[in-house]
């Protein structure tokens, strides 16, 4: 976990993860964060918020992947509030929106500027791209 100042001035959330190339030849991942709202939100399933394609990583070769996301990110336009942000927003990184590969939760709470965590999770990828 690392404080606030790991965030630029405009993220309220990080996602961090690595990408393992665990094929047998040389490749590239595009890695998708997606966002997902509660369905009383009235949001599209899921929401393509960032994605990012990795070096040519060798068989065994790792990369850190760095997603932020700002309060629009995690929020909803409301005609009448404007952007509101959402609670539990859940955050689905993988390589397309048929392969989600991991899920992470975010409430307010967790996603407060005040409270900012750095999550880390890893990605196991049977083939690179």
């Amino acid at each position: 976990v690392e404080g606030e100042s790991s965030l630029p001035f405009w993220a309220r959330a990080k996602v961090k993860l690595s990408v393992v190339n665990h094929g047998a030849f040389s490749g590239r991942e595009v890695v998708q964060a997606y966002v997902k709202f509660s369905k009383s939100a009235g949001m599209p399933p899921l929401v393509l918020r960032n994605f990012q394609k990795t070096s040519l990583l060798e068989p065994g070769e790792m990369q850190t992947v760095t997603f932020y996301f700002s309060n629009r990110d995690l929020s909803k336009y409301d005609g009448g509030n404007g952007w509101v942000i959402q609670d539990n927003v859940e955050v689905l990184i993988g390589a397309s929106s048929e392969d989600i590969r991991h899920r992470v939760v975010l409430n307010k709470r967790t996603s407060d500027v005040d409270e900012v965590q750095e999550l880390e999770h890893k990605i196991a990828s049977d083939r690179a791209r």
